[in-house]
């Protein structure tokens, strides 16, 4: 299968765009129109690109008559977005992306498609990105979007962050995700997708009341998450000790690790141990890690180039 970044660079260079290997991205104007067109992540099913752009015409017609097999097309207002799977060759890939940008170029311009922005302000818009999202923005469009993410960064600033508030909000979700994932371990299942949903709950939890998440609330929602999911594994591993032998509940939670050594049975007392207590940890840096990381956008628009 041929990489998108090559087929990108090599399209790049025969359409004189602007190729950025870290995005896996290239853009500019083609044909007088601005593209910009990114190639899939590593976690999409499929290897494909989307091919973005903006453009307006009082026209009744629809770009659905020049898709190519196995495309499809996404419009919102005024901005297209075109899916393209990736097949074959690399040079086959370039050869179909670059032919279809010609007849794509040629249907807009036959049908007076003219260069606007999200907005549906006609101009020479240019790339940005927005709250961390591509958006294609003239630069009056830009200064309004910039005006209004400084009115709503000052509000926000005024909301400050309730630790106490927070915690409580992540030990109620916590205890709700908790019941899921030793139902769902009762069942006779490990799941470390069930258990990666305690952690992020934990995180979802402790911003629903605290406002907002910062570097120490992560830190105490990651601690949180293993606690909790220790004691999940250690509940329902004392529950199948106590099922197969005849030992109590109490003594089977108390002595789990020394009655599973005397089993010969450490390897599965440390599997599931970590399969429950990784994804639950793994979930909660992820989710923080987004969350700080939105946290961080949301108020930022950036010309890109």
């Amino acid at each position: 299968m041929a990489s998108n970044a090559k087929i990108l660079h090599e399209i790049a260079e025969n359409l004189n765009l602007t190729f950025r290997k870290k995005d896996c991205l290239i853009y500019g104007y083609y044909q007088n129109y601005l593209f910009l067109i990114m190639g899939s992540s590593f976690s999409d099913s499929r290897q494909h690109v989307n091919i973005l752009f903006c453009a307006k015409s009082e026209r009744q017609t629809t770009l659905q008559t020049i898709l190519p097999k196995g495309c499809s097309l996404q419009t919102v207002k005024y901005k297209s977005s075109i899916y393209m799977p990736i097949k074959g060759s690399h040079q086959l890939n370039v050869e179909s992306i670059i032919g279809f940008l010609n007849r794509l170029t040629t249907f807009l311009a036959a049908n007076d498609f003219r260069n606007c922005d999200e907005l549906g302000i006609e101009g020479i818009p240019e790339i940005y990105t927005v709250k961390g999202e591509y958006a294609f923005l003239t630069v009056a469009s830009a200064e309004c979007i910039q005006n209004a993410l400084i009115d709503s960064k000052k509000a926000d600033a005024a909301k400050k962050e309730n630790f106490i508030a927070g915690m409580l909000g992540a030990c109620f979700w916590a205890v709700l995700a908790s019941v899921l994932v030793f139902l769902v371990a009762r069942l006779g299942y490990i799941s470390s997708l069930t258990t990666a949903l305690l952690g992020a709950g934990l995180v979802l939890g402790y911003k629903w009341k605290g406002i907002r998440l910062s570097i120490i609330s992560s830190v105490f929602c990651i601690a949180m998450s293993a606690i909790y999911s220790y004691l999940v594994f250690r509940l329902d591993m004392a529950m199948r000790i106590a099922a197969s032998t005849d030992l109590d509940f109490m003594h089977s939670f108390l002595h789990a690790k020394e009655i599973m050594q005397i089993a010969d049975a450490m390897g599965s007392y440390y599997h599931n141990c970590i399969l429950m207590t990784g994804a639950a940890v793994v979930g909660t840096i992820v989710v923080a890690i987004h969350e700080l990381s939105t946290q961080k956008k949301q108020f930022s628009i950036v010309k890109v180039g």
